[in-house]
């Protein structure tokens, strides 16, 4: 049979912790302890204590899994919502930068042509003047 923790088999048959673990140091219940220190019971075990047949047992477990799925999921999906909303504000950031690192580019590739201009010119001005005119000037 499946063994179970305290924990799960208080929920399981709607008892508190504290009752199960009373109920196994009172010998009612027999549950084995595993290499962790935390003790284990067996489902047939807790169909004979509290007259539960194992068909309950199992469908009522199934159920406590499912809601912890779904409740799981819930989380999951809540963590998503928000992993999703900082991610997008990150991207929108990053946009930011890109388009004013664009901005900054664009602009020094128009300093950078009005510089070579201005070299042109100069070199053009060099070319005009005479061998007279470098003397004299």
């Amino acid at each position: 049979m499946t063994d179970i923790s305290t924990t799960a088999a208080a929920s399981l048959v709607e008892v508190s912790v504290r009752k199960i673990q009373r109920m196994i140091k009172l010998g009612e219940i027999s549950a084995i302890r595993n290499s962790k220190g935390s003790w284990r019971i067996d489902l047939s075990e807790l169909g004979r204590v509290f007259g539960l047949t194992i068909d309950e047992l199992s469908e009522r477990l199934s159920a406590i899994e499912i809601r912890k799925s779904i409740s799981g999921s819930d989380k999951t999906n809540t963590e998503n919502l928000e992993n999703l909303a900082v991610l997008s504000q990150e991207v929108e950031l990053l946009k930011s930068h890109i388009f004013s690192k664009d901005e900054q580019i664009t602009l020094l590739i128009k300093e950078k042509e009005e510089l070579m201009q201005l070299l042109e010119q100069l070199k053009k001005q060099r070319k005009k003047k005479g061998f007279f005119a470098k003397l004299f000037s």
